[in-house]
């Protein structure tokens, strides 16, 4: 999910309802937030299923926000 700056964003709250939602099914998925760096990177924070919370690596959405 693009946000204007990850470092903001209240992951615990706003990922469970996303990482859960109906169109991802039974299953659900991760939850990226992702922002534009003024540098030309991407900065990115994790939500991932499973763990139920932040985790500091992920590879396919790491793939999926470049």
């Amino acid at each position: 999910m693009p946000v204007p700056n990850v470092a903001e964003v209240a992951i615990a709250e706003a990922a469970p309802p996303l990482r859960r939602h109906a169109h991802f099914g039974a299953g659900g998925a991760n939850v990226d937030f992702v922002a534009s760096r003024p540098d030309g990177r991407v900065a990115m924070r994790t939500f991932e299923r499973g763990v139920e919370g932040e985790t500091l690596a992920c590879g396919s959405g790491a793939i999926a926000s470049a």
